[in-house]
């Protein structure tokens, strides 16, 4: 449905062998591996939301100044005022968390429970201005190329990547120790 540039396939590997010479890291710890992998491809996917939700806010005032209902500029109704103040209260927030987690990592530390609660908190807020730009641009937000319309098409694996927004609720929790 997404991610179009990413192939995707199960692959088996039955009775493999691979040579000593060929290993990638230590023997038996690649697991461990993939788990602090895991960590900052959840970083990057906050920043992936956060730039998504960026891109709809600014489609959406673009069309809001431009489109005219009722004699007025889109943007003039009060309705379309108010969706605009959450999607952009809803990014501020995400760039704080991001910006905070950010700076932990640059400072040598793993914060791994705000890694996972800014991750299904920023999906979840991705998913909600993605929901409230569509209502803003109408019918032009569902024409195929448009942003939006391509930015819908992802709503879903970013919220899935990484681990799922349930997945990352457990971890969060377990990690704060509970």
């Amino acid at each position: 449905m997404s991610w179009w540039c990413a192939d995707q396939a199960t692959l088996y590997f039955e009775n493999m062998r691979v040579p000593t010479e060929n290993l990638m890291g230590e023997e038996n710890l690649g697991f461990v591996a993939i788990m602090e992998y895991f960590n900052l491809e959840r970083v990057a996917l906050i920043a992936g939301a956060l730039g998504m939700m960026r891109v709809g806010l600014a489609e959406s005032i673009d069309w809001a100044q431009a489109r005219q209902t009722f004699g007025q500029p889109l943007i003039r109704h009060q309705v379309i005022r108010h969706k605009i103040a959450d999607m952009s209260a809803r990014i501020d927030a995400v760039e704080a968390y991001l910006n905070q987690i950010c700076w932990s990592v640059n400072s040598g530390d793993m914060p791994i429970a705000e890694i996972c609660k800014a991750k299904f908190f920023a999906t979840k807020a991705l998913e909600f201005c993605t929901s409230e730009a569509m209502q803003v641009l109408g019918g032009v937000g569902y024409l195929r190329g448009h942003p939006v319309e391509r930015i819908y098409w992802e709503v879903k694996v970013m919220a899935i990547g990484g681990g799922s927004e349930e997945i990352m609720r457990d971890l969060a929790v377990r990690q704060m120790g509970l």
